[in-house]
Protein backbone atom coordinates (compact mmCIF):
# COMPACT_ATOMS: atom_id res chain seq x y z
CA UNK A 1 0.00 0.00 0.00
CA UNK A 2 3.15 2.52 0.88
CA UNK A 3 4.26 1.59 -3.06
CA UNK A 4 0.71 2.58 -4.13
CA UNK A 5 1.00 5.84 -2.15
CA UNK A 6 4.24 6.46 -3.49
CA UNK A 7 3.11 6.40 -7.12
CA UNK A 8 -0.12 7.97 -6.67
CA UNK A 9 1.49 10.94 -5.13
CA UNK A 10 3.54 11.15 -7.82
CA UNK A 11 1.55 10.54 -10.55
CA UNK A 12 -1.21 13.67 -9.53
CA UNK A 13 1.50 15.47 -8.83
CA UNK A 14 2.52 15.06 -12.80
CA UNK A 15 -1.21 15.26 -13.76
CA UNK A 16 -1.14 18.50 -11.90
CA UNK A 17 1.78 20.01 -13.83
CA UNK A 18 0.63 19.40 -17.09
CA UNK A 19 -3.21 20.91 -16.41
CA UNK A 20 -4.98 18.29 -16.13
CA UNK A 21 -7.42 19.33 -13.55
CA UNK A 22 -9.58 22.13 -15.53
CA UNK A 23 -11.62 22.90 -12.63
CA UNK A 24 -8.92 24.34 -9.82
CA UNK A 25 -9.00 26.70 -7.44
CA UNK A 26 -5.59 28.17 -6.97
CA UNK A 27 -5.90 29.95 -3.94
CA UNK A 28 -7.88 31.56 -1.67
CA UNK A 29 -7.06 34.67 0.86
CA UNK A 30 -8.72 36.46 3.64
CA UNK A 31 -8.62 40.01 3.69
CA UNK A 32 -10.85 39.92 6.99
CA UNK A 33 -12.36 36.91 7.80
CA UNK A 34 -13.28 35.62 11.21
CA UNK A 35 -10.13 34.63 13.31
CA UNK A 36 -7.59 34.12 10.70
CA UNK A 37 -4.56 36.91 10.53
CA UNK A 38 -5.40 39.74 7.94
CA UNK A 39 -5.07 39.09 4.44
CA UNK A 40 -3.84 34.93 5.15
CA UNK A 41 -3.69 33.27 2.15
CA UNK A 42 -3.69 29.72 1.56
CA UNK A 43 -2.12 28.12 -1.93
CA UNK A 44 -3.41 24.51 -3.45
CA UNK A 45 -0.25 23.26 -5.27
CA UNK A 46 -2.15 19.95 -5.12
CA UNK A 47 -5.46 17.98 -5.81
CA UNK A 48 -5.02 17.14 -2.44
CA UNK A 49 -4.94 19.39 0.23
CA UNK A 50 -4.99 18.73 4.15
CA UNK A 51 -5.64 21.28 7.21
CA UNK A 52 -4.25 20.72 9.97
CA UNK A 53 -4.04 22.42 13.31
CA UNK A 54 -5.31 22.56 16.93
CA UNK A 55 -8.79 22.67 17.92
CA UNK A 56 -10.56 26.02 16.85
CA UNK A 57 -8.16 27.46 14.87
CA UNK A 58 -10.30 28.00 11.45
CA UNK A 59 -10.22 24.92 9.75
CA UNK A 60 -13.45 24.16 9.46
CA UNK A 61 -14.14 28.07 8.64
CA UNK A 62 -11.33 28.18 5.93
CA UNK A 63 -13.42 24.85 4.44
CA UNK A 64 -16.71 26.67 4.34
CA UNK A 65 -15.15 29.32 2.68
CA UNK A 66 -14.44 26.90 0.09
CA UNK A 67 -18.00 25.41 -0.02
CA UNK A 68 -18.51 29.46 -0.61
CA UNK A 69 -16.34 29.74 -3.79
CA UNK A 70 -18.35 28.23 -6.90
CA UNK A 71 -21.57 29.92 -7.87
CA UNK A 72 -24.57 29.08 -6.53
CA UNK A 73 -23.32 28.57 -2.93
CA UNK A 74 -23.00 30.74 0.24
CA UNK A 75 -20.29 30.21 3.67
CA UNK A 76 -23.50 31.87 5.11
CA UNK A 77 -25.21 28.23 4.94
CA UNK A 78 -22.55 27.65 8.47
CA UNK A 79 -21.07 31.43 9.47
CA UNK A 80 -24.38 33.46 10.06
CA UNK A 81 -24.94 36.12 13.05
CA UNK A 82 -26.90 35.26 16.50
CA UNK A 83 -27.84 37.09 19.23
CA UNK A 84 -25.41 35.09 21.04
CA UNK A 85 -22.61 35.26 18.41
CA UNK A 86 -23.45 38.21 16.46
CA UNK A 87 -21.24 38.75 13.22
CA UNK A 88 -19.59 42.59 13.95
CA UNK A 89 -18.14 43.58 10.58
CA UNK A 90 -16.34 46.59 12.51
CA UNK A 91 -13.71 47.90 10.53
CA UNK A 92 -14.13 46.06 7.21
CA UNK A 93 -16.07 43.26 5.69
CA UNK A 94 -16.01 39.85 5.98
CA UNK A 95 -14.57 38.73 2.97
CA UNK A 96 -12.30 36.31 1.01
CA UNK A 97 -10.88 36.22 -2.78
CA UNK A 98 -10.37 33.04 -5.21
CA UNK A 99 -8.26 32.75 -8.43
CA UNK A 100 -8.61 30.43 -10.73
CA UNK A 101 -8.25 29.73 -14.63
CA UNK A 102 -11.02 29.24 -16.87
CA UNK A 103 -11.13 27.14 -20.16
CA UNK A 104 -9.46 29.92 -21.90
CA UNK A 105 -6.56 29.60 -19.39
CA UNK A 106 -7.49 33.27 -18.38
CA UNK A 107 -6.52 33.89 -14.52
CA UNK A 108 -8.92 35.98 -12.56
CA UNK A 109 -9.66 36.76 -8.73
CA UNK A 110 -13.45 36.50 -7.55
CA UNK A 111 -14.28 39.10 -4.28
CA UNK A 112 -17.23 37.43 -1.86
CA UNK A 113 -17.99 39.67 0.54
CA UNK A 114 -20.90 39.78 3.37
CA UNK A 115 -23.82 42.04 3.03
CA UNK A 116 -27.50 42.76 4.14
CA UNK A 117 -29.55 41.85 1.55
CA UNK A 118 -33.65 42.15 2.64
CA UNK A 119 -33.96 40.33 6.40
CA UNK A 120 -31.27 38.27 5.39
CA UNK A 121 -28.06 39.92 7.41
CA UNK A 122 -25.67 36.72 5.76
CA UNK A 123 -25.58 36.87 1.98
CA UNK A 124 -22.64 36.68 0.48
CA UNK A 125 -22.24 38.23 -3.01
CA UNK A 126 -19.61 38.21 -5.91
CA UNK A 127 -18.22 42.07 -5.49
CA UNK A 128 -16.68 44.22 -8.37
CA UNK A 129 -12.90 43.94 -7.68
CA UNK A 130 -11.82 46.23 -5.56
CA UNK A 131 -8.15 48.11 -5.72
CA UNK A 132 -7.66 48.03 -1.95
CA UNK A 133 -7.73 44.10 -2.27
CA UNK A 134 -4.80 44.86 -4.84
CA UNK A 135 -7.33 42.97 -6.92
CA UNK A 136 -6.76 43.76 -11.06
CA UNK A 137 -9.50 46.26 -11.67
CA UNK A 138 -10.30 44.41 -15.13
CA UNK A 139 -12.28 47.31 -15.86
CA UNK A 140 -14.54 47.41 -13.09
CA UNK A 141 -15.91 44.11 -14.73
CA UNK A 142 -16.20 41.24 -12.44
CA UNK A 143 -14.29 37.46 -13.38
CA UNK A 144 -17.28 34.98 -12.87
CA UNK A 145 -17.59 32.75 -9.87
CA UNK A 146 -16.21 29.23 -10.87
CA UNK A 147 -18.97 26.93 -11.97
CA UNK A 148 -18.25 23.73 -9.86
CA UNK A 149 -19.56 21.09 -8.49
CA UNK A 150 -19.29 20.42 -4.49
CA UNK A 151 -19.92 17.86 -1.99
CA UNK A 152 -19.06 18.52 1.34
CA UNK A 153 -19.18 16.22 4.42
CA UNK A 154 -18.56 17.08 7.96
CA UNK A 155 -18.05 13.46 9.74
CA UNK A 156 -18.46 15.51 12.88
CA UNK A 157 -22.42 15.73 12.22
CA UNK A 158 -22.96 12.65 10.47
CA UNK A 159 -25.21 10.45 12.98
CA UNK A 160 -27.38 8.11 11.45
CA UNK A 161 -31.32 7.86 11.68
CA UNK A 162 -31.04 5.74 14.41
CA UNK A 163 -28.49 7.78 16.75
CA UNK A 164 -30.08 10.65 16.12
CA UNK A 165 -33.27 9.74 17.94
CA UNK A 166 -31.89 7.50 20.46
CA UNK A 167 -29.12 10.04 21.71
CA UNK A 168 -31.36 13.15 21.18
CA UNK A 169 -34.85 11.71 20.35
CA UNK A 170 -38.09 13.20 22.65
CA UNK A 171 -40.49 9.87 23.79
CA UNK A 172 -42.48 12.11 25.12
CA UNK A 173 -45.72 12.27 23.67
CA UNK A 174 -44.82 9.50 21.24
CA UNK A 175 -46.96 6.63 22.73
CA UNK A 176 -44.12 4.50 23.68
CA UNK A 177 -43.00 4.16 27.13
CA UNK A 178 -39.38 3.87 26.23
CA UNK A 179 -37.13 5.33 23.76
CA UNK A 180 -36.30 1.38 22.72
CA UNK A 181 -40.02 0.57 22.59
CA UNK A 182 -40.72 3.62 20.09
CA UNK A 183 -37.50 2.46 17.56
CA UNK A 184 -38.82 -1.21 18.23
CA UNK A 185 -41.90 0.19 16.39
CA UNK A 186 -40.80 2.44 14.19
CA UNK A 187 -38.33 -0.19 12.77
CA UNK A 188 -41.38 -2.14 11.73
CA UNK A 189 -42.24 0.28 9.10
CA UNK A 190 -38.40 0.83 7.77
CA UNK A 191 -38.24 -3.22 7.32
CA UNK A 192 -41.73 -3.42 5.14
CA UNK A 193 -40.12 -0.76 3.04
CA UNK A 194 -36.71 -2.30 2.84
CA UNK A 195 -38.31 -5.74 1.86
CA UNK A 196 -40.47 -4.37 -0.83
CA UNK A 197 -37.88 -1.81 -1.94
CA UNK A 198 -40.90 0.85 -1.76
CA UNK A 199 -41.72 4.29 -0.29
CA UNK A 200 -43.92 5.40 2.49
CA UNK A 201 -46.63 7.90 2.33
CA UNK A 202 -48.50 9.89 5.22
CA UNK A 203 -51.09 12.52 4.57
CA UNK A 204 -49.43 12.22 0.73
CA UNK A 205 -45.73 12.97 2.17
CA UNK A 206 -42.99 10.61 1.84
CA UNK A 207 -41.54 9.17 4.49
CA UNK A 208 -38.48 8.05 2.49
CA UNK A 209 -36.11 8.36 -0.42
CA UNK A 210 -36.24 5.43 -2.09
CA UNK A 211 -33.64 2.29 -0.74
CA UNK A 212 -30.62 2.18 -3.02
CA UNK A 213 -28.34 -1.02 -3.19
CA UNK A 214 -24.69 -0.33 -2.82
CA UNK A 215 -22.56 -1.83 -6.06
CA UNK A 216 -20.22 -4.05 -6.51
CA UNK A 217 -17.59 -1.68 -6.56
CA UNK A 218 -18.13 0.01 -3.38
CA UNK A 219 -18.86 -2.86 -1.37
CA UNK A 220 -15.32 -3.98 -2.73
CA UNK A 221 -13.90 -0.48 -1.54
CA UNK A 222 -15.98 -0.81 1.53
CA UNK A 223 -14.35 -3.96 2.19
CA UNK A 224 -11.23 -2.68 1.43
CA UNK A 225 -10.68 -0.09 3.39
CA UNK A 226 -12.74 -1.14 6.41
CA UNK A 227 -10.37 -4.49 6.40
CA UNK A 228 -14.18 -6.53 6.39
CA UNK A 229 -15.67 -8.70 3.58
CA UNK A 230 -19.15 -6.63 2.54
CA UNK A 231 -21.30 -9.17 0.09
CA UNK A 232 -24.17 -6.72 0.39
CA UNK A 233 -25.20 -3.07 1.33
CA UNK A 234 -28.56 -0.86 1.08
CA UNK A 235 -29.00 3.08 1.90
CA UNK A 236 -31.69 4.15 2.63
CA UNK A 237 -32.98 7.72 3.76
CA UNK A 238 -36.07 8.24 5.75
CA UNK A 239 -37.89 9.79 9.30
CA UNK A 240 -38.90 6.76 10.69
CA UNK A 241 -37.71 7.71 13.93
CA UNK A 242 -39.00 11.23 14.23
CA UNK A 243 -35.99 13.13 12.34
CA UNK A 244 -34.99 12.72 8.33
CA UNK A 245 -31.95 10.23 8.91
CA UNK A 246 -29.70 7.56 7.23
CA UNK A 247 -29.86 4.01 7.63
CA UNK A 248 -27.60 1.36 6.14
CA UNK A 249 -28.09 -2.27 6.47
CA UNK A 250 -24.95 -4.78 6.04
CA UNK A 251 -24.67 -7.89 5.34
CA UNK A 252 -21.25 -9.88 5.66
CA UNK A 253 -20.74 -14.14 5.52
CA UNK A 254 -21.37 -14.60 8.73
CA UNK A 255 -24.26 -11.45 9.80
CA UNK A 256 -26.44 -9.18 8.62
CA UNK A 257 -27.26 -5.82 11.03
CA UNK A 258 -28.08 -2.26 10.73
CA UNK A 259 -26.33 0.83 11.40
CA UNK A 260 -27.76 0.46 14.96
CA UNK A 261 -25.13 -2.41 15.37
CA UNK A 262 -22.15 -0.79 13.35
CA UNK A 263 -19.35 1.38 14.06
CA UNK A 264 -19.92 4.89 13.74
CA UNK A 265 -16.90 5.03 11.33
CA UNK A 266 -18.76 2.02 9.28
CA UNK A 267 -21.66 4.12 8.44
CA UNK A 268 -19.47 6.67 7.48
CA UNK A 269 -17.08 5.29 5.26
CA UNK A 270 -20.35 3.78 3.66
CA UNK A 271 -21.47 7.09 3.27
CA UNK A 272 -18.70 9.04 1.78
CA UNK A 273 -17.66 5.81 -0.52
CA UNK A 274 -20.98 6.11 -2.25
CA UNK A 275 -20.83 9.84 -2.33
CA UNK A 276 -17.53 9.93 -3.78
CA UNK A 277 -17.98 7.36 -6.39
CA UNK A 278 -20.95 8.79 -7.53
CA UNK A 279 -19.59 12.84 -7.74
CA UNK A 280 -19.49 14.19 -11.19
CA UNK A 281 -15.96 14.37 -12.56
CA UNK A 282 -14.08 17.60 -11.84
CA UNK A 283 -15.99 18.84 -8.66
CA UNK A 284 -14.59 20.24 -5.66
CA UNK A 285 -14.25 18.00 -2.49
CA UNK A 286 -14.36 19.35 1.39
CA UNK A 287 -14.35 16.76 4.15
CA UNK A 288 -13.78 17.88 7.24
CA UNK A 289 -12.10 14.98 9.97
CA UNK A 290 -12.95 12.24 7.66
CA UNK A 291 -10.75 10.17 10.10
CA UNK A 292 -13.74 10.28 13.45
CA UNK A 293 -14.14 6.79 14.28
CA UNK A 294 -11.92 4.88 12.44
CA UNK A 295 -8.40 3.10 13.11
CA UNK A 296 -5.24 4.28 11.69
CA UNK A 297 -4.98 1.37 9.19
CA UNK A 298 -8.61 1.97 7.85
CA UNK A 299 -7.18 5.62 8.01
CA UNK A 300 -4.42 5.14 5.53
CA UNK A 301 -6.69 3.09 3.02
CA UNK A 302 -9.34 5.43 2.37
CA UNK A 303 -6.55 7.89 2.08
CA UNK A 304 -5.63 5.66 -1.16
CA UNK A 305 -9.21 5.56 -1.73
CA UNK A 306 -9.75 9.12 -1.76
CA UNK A 307 -6.66 10.14 -4.16
CA UNK A 308 -7.48 7.22 -6.94
CA UNK A 309 -10.76 9.15 -6.92
CA UNK A 310 -8.77 11.90 -7.59
CA UNK A 311 -7.15 10.83 -10.30
CA UNK A 312 -9.84 9.32 -11.80
CA UNK A 313 -12.32 11.90 -11.72
CA UNK A 314 -10.01 14.93 -11.62
CA UNK A 315 -11.06 16.40 -8.34
CA UNK A 316 -9.94 18.46 -5.69
CA UNK A 317 -10.12 17.73 -2.29
CA UNK A 318 -9.65 19.54 1.07
CA UNK A 319 -9.48 17.61 4.03
CA UNK A 320 -9.26 18.90 7.91
CA UNK A 321 -7.66 16.52 10.17
CA UNK A 322 -6.33 15.75 13.25
CA UNK A 323 -4.87 12.47 11.60
CA UNK A 324 -1.24 11.69 11.37
CA UNK A 325 -2.43 8.73 8.86
CA UNK A 326 -3.48 10.87 6.50
CA UNK A 327 -1.13 13.39 6.11
CA UNK A 328 1.91 11.00 6.07
CA UNK A 329 3.50 10.72 2.79
CA UNK A 330 1.76 13.46 1.47
CA UNK A 331 4.06 16.06 0.13
CA UNK A 332 4.61 19.10 1.62
CA UNK A 333 2.79 21.91 -0.25
CA UNK A 334 -0.44 20.02 0.32
CA UNK A 335 -0.21 19.79 4.03
CA UNK A 336 -1.21 23.92 5.39
CA UNK A 337 -1.02 24.26 9.14
CA UNK A 338 -2.70 27.07 11.10
CA UNK A 339 -0.57 28.44 13.98
CA UNK A 340 -1.73 30.49 16.41
CA UNK A 341 -0.10 33.94 17.00
CA UNK A 342 0.65 35.63 20.25
CA UNK A 343 -2.18 37.86 19.46
CA UNK A 344 -4.89 34.72 19.05
CA UNK A 345 -5.12 35.06 15.51
CA UNK A 346 -4.25 32.21 13.38
CA UNK A 347 -1.43 32.13 10.45
CA UNK A 348 -2.01 29.58 7.76
CA UNK A 349 1.76 27.83 7.33
CA UNK A 350 1.28 27.07 3.18
CA UNK A 351 4.37 24.32 3.08
CA UNK A 352 5.37 22.03 5.68
CA UNK A 353 6.50 18.17 6.36
CA UNK A 354 4.10 15.80 8.30
CA UNK A 355 6.66 15.96 10.75
CA UNK A 356 6.48 19.89 11.34
CA UNK A 357 2.78 19.84 10.93
CA UNK A 358 1.92 17.90 13.92
CA UNK A 359 4.46 19.32 15.84
CA UNK A 360 1.95 22.35 15.63
CA UNK A 361 -0.65 20.60 17.90
CA UNK A 362 1.58 18.76 19.85
CA UNK A 363 1.47 15.24 18.87
CA UNK A 364 4.25 13.34 16.60
CA UNK A 365 3.51 10.77 14.49
CA UNK A 366 4.22 7.14 15.31
CA UNK A 367 7.18 6.96 13.33
CA UNK A 368 10.78 5.42 13.85
CA UNK A 369 14.24 7.58 14.29
CA UNK A 370 14.23 9.53 11.39
CA UNK A 371 17.65 10.15 9.58
CA UNK A 372 17.50 13.38 7.36
CA UNK A 373 20.26 13.85 4.47
CA UNK A 374 20.70 16.73 2.03
CA UNK A 375 20.91 14.44 -1.60
CA UNK A 376 19.51 11.11 -2.57
CA UNK A 377 23.15 9.53 -2.99
CA UNK A 378 23.63 10.15 1.05
CA UNK A 379 20.14 8.95 1.27
CA UNK A 380 21.33 5.42 -0.21
CA UNK A 381 24.70 5.43 1.65
CA UNK A 382 23.42 5.40 4.91
CA UNK A 383 20.60 2.97 4.27
CA UNK A 384 23.60 0.31 3.04
CA UNK A 385 24.99 0.77 6.29
CA UNK A 386 21.96 0.44 8.22
CA UNK A 387 21.19 -2.87 6.16
CA UNK A 388 24.69 -4.12 6.45
CA UNK A 389 24.08 -4.05 10.38
CA UNK A 390 21.24 -6.01 10.45
CA UNK A 391 16.93 -6.25 9.90
CA UNK A 392 16.71 -5.66 13.17
CA UNK A 393 18.30 -1.96 12.72
CA UNK A 394 17.28 -1.11 9.71
CA UNK A 395 13.52 -1.60 11.35
CA UNK A 396 14.23 0.94 13.33
CA UNK A 397 15.22 3.78 10.78
CA UNK A 398 13.37 6.01 7.96
CA UNK A 399 16.14 7.88 6.39
CA UNK A 400 14.88 10.65 3.99
CA UNK A 401 16.66 13.65 2.28
CA UNK A 402 15.69 17.17 1.11
CA UNK A 403 15.96 18.81 -2.12
CA UNK A 404 16.41 22.27 -0.48
CA UNK A 405 19.88 20.82 0.81
CA UNK A 406 21.91 22.17 4.21
CA UNK A 407 20.41 25.66 4.50
CA UNK A 408 16.89 24.71 4.62
CA UNK A 409 17.37 22.03 6.94
CA UNK A 410 19.44 24.26 9.27
CA UNK A 411 17.09 27.56 8.88
CA UNK A 412 14.14 25.67 9.09
CA UNK A 413 13.82 22.20 9.92
CA UNK A 414 15.99 22.24 12.78
CA UNK A 415 14.87 24.78 14.36
CA UNK A 416 11.23 23.29 14.34
CA UNK A 417 12.76 20.34 15.48
CA UNK A 418 14.44 21.95 18.20
CA UNK A 419 11.77 24.15 19.82
CA UNK A 420 10.02 20.85 20.33
CA UNK A 421 12.69 18.66 21.76
CA UNK A 422 12.24 16.24 19.23
CA UNK A 423 15.24 13.92 19.97
CA UNK A 424 13.88 11.41 17.47
CA UNK A 425 15.10 13.16 14.28
CA UNK A 426 18.71 13.70 13.52
CA UNK A 427 20.51 15.17 10.88
CA UNK A 428 24.04 14.12 8.88
CA UNK A 429 25.16 16.45 6.95
CA UNK A 430 28.05 15.83 3.97
CA UNK A 431 31.58 16.78 5.54
CA UNK A 432 31.54 19.85 4.13
CA UNK A 433 29.08 21.12 6.64
CA UNK A 434 31.71 20.36 9.70
CA UNK A 435 32.47 23.99 10.03
CA UNK A 436 32.79 24.35 13.87
CA UNK A 437 34.79 21.17 14.99
CA UNK A 438 33.53 20.98 18.46
CA UNK A 439 29.79 21.87 18.70
CA UNK A 440 29.51 24.16 21.74
CA UNK A 441 28.07 22.65 25.11
CA UNK A 442 25.28 25.03 26.55
CA UNK A 443 26.16 24.01 29.95
CA UNK A 444 29.89 25.46 29.57
CA UNK A 445 28.40 29.10 28.94
CA UNK A 446 29.93 30.63 31.54
CA UNK A 447 26.93 31.73 34.44
CA UNK A 448 27.52 35.56 34.86
CA UNK A 449 25.98 35.44 30.42
CA UNK A 450 22.66 34.64 32.41
CA UNK A 451 22.91 38.01 34.70
CA UNK A 452 19.17 40.37 33.17
CA UNK A 453 21.98 43.08 32.62
CA UNK A 454 24.13 40.86 30.08
CA UNK A 455 20.90 39.55 28.36
CA UNK A 456 22.13 41.32 25.38
CA UNK A 457 25.74 40.07 25.26
CA UNK A 458 24.58 36.34 25.31
CA UNK A 459 22.38 36.75 22.68
CA UNK A 460 25.71 37.64 20.95
CA UNK A 461 27.89 35.56 22.14
CA UNK A 462 24.97 32.54 21.16
CA UNK A 463 24.39 34.18 17.47
CA UNK A 464 28.05 33.49 16.98
CA UNK A 465 28.15 30.57 18.18
CA UNK A 466 25.27 29.40 15.82
CA UNK A 467 27.15 31.30 12.73
CA UNK A 468 30.21 29.34 13.32
CA UNK A 469 28.43 25.96 13.54
CA UNK A 470 26.09 26.59 10.74
CA UNK A 471 27.93 29.26 8.68
CA UNK A 472 24.34 30.90 8.01
CA UNK A 473 22.14 33.40 9.45
CA UNK A 474 19.16 31.28 11.30
CA UNK A 475 16.50 33.65 12.19
CA UNK A 476 14.79 33.30 15.44
CA UNK A 477 11.29 34.91 15.81
CA UNK A 478 9.99 35.73 19.41
CA UNK A 479 7.03 37.34 20.46
CA UNK A 480 7.41 40.77 20.34
CA UNK A 481 9.16 40.93 17.40
CA UNK A 482 8.13 44.69 16.34
CA UNK A 483 9.50 45.73 19.50
CA UNK A 484 12.79 43.75 19.48
CA UNK A 485 11.37 40.53 20.78
CA UNK A 486 11.10 38.84 23.96
CA UNK A 487 14.97 38.52 25.14
CA UNK A 488 14.16 35.81 27.69
CA UNK A 489 11.97 33.80 24.80
CA UNK A 490 15.09 34.25 22.24
CA UNK A 491 17.94 33.45 24.29
CA UNK A 492 15.94 29.99 25.53
CA UNK A 493 15.11 29.56 21.34
CA UNK A 494 18.96 29.60 20.89
CA UNK A 495 20.03 27.74 23.50
CA UNK A 496 17.25 24.80 22.43
CA UNK A 497 19.00 25.27 18.62
CA UNK A 498 22.32 24.57 19.97
CA UNK A 499 21.33 21.15 22.12
CA UNK A 500 20.19 19.74 19.52
CA UNK A 501 22.76 20.81 16.96
CA UNK A 502 24.80 18.85 19.62
CA UNK A 503 22.87 15.78 20.44
CA UNK A 504 21.27 15.05 16.67
CA UNK A 505 23.81 16.91 14.11
CA UNK A 506 26.76 14.09 13.10
CA UNK A 507 28.60 14.74 9.62
CA UNK A 508 29.68 12.28 7.00
CA UNK A 509 33.66 11.61 7.44
CA UNK A 510 33.93 12.89 3.89
CA UNK A 511 33.05 16.59 2.18
CA UNK A 512 30.31 14.57 -0.65
CA UNK A 513 29.00 11.33 -0.82
CA UNK A 514 30.80 10.95 -4.06
CA UNK A 515 34.22 11.83 -2.60
CA UNK A 516 33.34 8.59 -0.25
CA UNK A 517 32.11 5.92 -2.50
CA UNK A 518 34.56 6.99 -5.30
CA UNK A 519 37.24 4.12 -6.23
CA UNK A 520 39.96 4.43 -8.87
CA UNK A 521 40.84 1.03 -9.61
CA UNK A 522 36.91 -0.16 -9.99
CA UNK A 523 36.77 2.74 -12.48
CA UNK A 524 39.59 1.68 -14.53
CA UNK A 525 39.31 -2.05 -14.11
CA UNK A 526 35.27 -1.56 -15.39
CA UNK A 527 36.22 0.59 -18.13
CA UNK A 528 39.02 -2.01 -19.33
CA UNK A 529 36.42 -4.93 -18.93
CA UNK A 530 34.27 -2.74 -21.83
CA UNK A 531 36.91 -1.95 -23.94
CA UNK A 532 37.64 1.57 -22.77
CA UNK A 533 40.98 1.46 -22.20
CA UNK A 534 42.13 5.15 -23.22
CA UNK A 535 44.69 6.92 -21.40
CA UNK A 536 42.80 10.23 -22.84
CA UNK A 537 39.66 8.98 -20.71
CA UNK A 538 41.05 8.05 -17.54
CA UNK A 539 43.30 11.35 -17.82
CA UNK A 540 39.85 13.13 -18.36
CA UNK A 541 38.28 11.51 -15.57
CA UNK A 542 41.69 12.26 -13.03
CA UNK A 543 41.91 16.01 -14.35
CA UNK A 544 39.68 17.44 -11.26
CA UNK A 545 38.94 16.83 -8.06
CA UNK A 546 35.61 17.02 -7.67
CA UNK A 547 34.17 13.58 -7.33
CA UNK A 548 30.36 14.90 -8.50
CA UNK A 549 32.30 15.80 -12.05
CA UNK A 550 34.46 12.68 -11.92
CA UNK A 551 31.12 10.99 -11.89
CA UNK A 552 29.52 12.66 -14.35
CA UNK A 553 32.35 12.06 -16.66
CA UNK A 554 32.80 8.63 -15.90
CA UNK A 555 28.69 8.19 -16.51
CA UNK A 556 29.02 10.07 -19.85
CA UNK A 557 32.13 7.74 -21.17
CA UNK A 558 30.57 4.48 -19.96
CA UNK A 559 27.00 5.31 -20.23
CA UNK A 560 26.57 7.29 -22.73
CA UNK A 561 25.42 9.98 -20.46
CA UNK A 562 25.79 12.18 -17.15
CA UNK A 563 22.27 10.30 -15.80
CA UNK A 564 24.63 9.27 -12.45
CA UNK A 565 22.47 6.76 -11.34
CA UNK A 566 23.90 3.65 -12.92
CA UNK A 567 27.24 4.37 -11.43
CA UNK A 568 26.25 5.35 -8.05
CA UNK A 569 24.41 1.65 -7.73
CA UNK A 570 27.99 0.31 -9.19
CA UNK A 571 30.41 2.51 -6.76
CA UNK A 572 28.00 1.93 -3.90
CA UNK A 573 27.77 -1.73 -4.20
CA UNK A 574 31.89 -2.13 -4.29
CA UNK A 575 32.08 0.33 -0.88
CA UNK A 576 29.17 -1.91 0.71
CA UNK A 577 31.47 -5.15 0.22
CA UNK A 578 34.48 -3.59 0.83
CA UNK A 579 33.28 -1.82 3.85
CA UNK A 580 36.96 0.33 4.18
CA UNK A 581 37.60 3.19 7.05
CA UNK A 582 34.59 5.41 5.99
CA UNK A 583 32.23 2.96 5.80
CA UNK A 584 32.41 1.68 9.34
CA UNK A 585 33.06 5.67 10.71
CA UNK A 586 29.39 6.18 9.33
CA UNK A 587 28.62 2.86 11.33
CA UNK A 588 29.53 4.32 14.14
CA UNK A 589 27.28 7.15 13.52
CA UNK A 590 24.45 4.92 12.80
CA UNK A 591 24.79 3.02 16.12
CA UNK A 592 25.49 6.60 18.15
CA UNK A 593 21.99 7.17 16.24
CA UNK A 594 20.43 4.28 16.90
CA UNK A 595 21.65 3.83 21.09
CA UNK A 596 20.65 7.66 21.55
Amino acid sequence: MEGDLENLVQLLQQMKEKGIFTKFIDYIRFPFYRNLEKDTKITFDFPLTVFVGQNGCGKSSAVQALFGCPEGKSVGNFWFSTKVDPIEDGEERPAFIYSYADENGTIGEVLKTRILRGSNPDYWEPSRPLIKYNMNSMGGSRFPALKMEVLYLDFRSILSAFDKYFYYGDPINLKSNTKQDYLRNRSILLKKVIDENSIKTTRSKPQNRKPIDFSPEELKIMSFILGKKYEYGMLIEHKFFTYWGSSIIFQTPNLAYSEAFAGSGESAVAILVHELLNVESNSLILFDEPETSLHPGAQKRLKIFILEQIKKKHLQVVISTHSSSLIEGIPSNAIKVFVQLPNGKFRVENERSPEEAFYYIGQTLPTKKKIIVEDKLAKYLIESVIKSIGDDCASLFDVEFYPGGHTIIKSDFIKVYSQNSDNNIFIIFDGDQSLAAIHLDVGTIPSSYFEVSKQDELVKYLQQNIDNQTGCKIPFRPDGGSSGGNREQLIELMKKYLVYYSSNVFYLPQSTPEAIIWNDNFAIEYMKLISLNDSSVIDDINATSDFKLKFKKYSKHCFGSEDLQSAYRQFLTIWRNNKDENFEKIKQIVIQIRDA
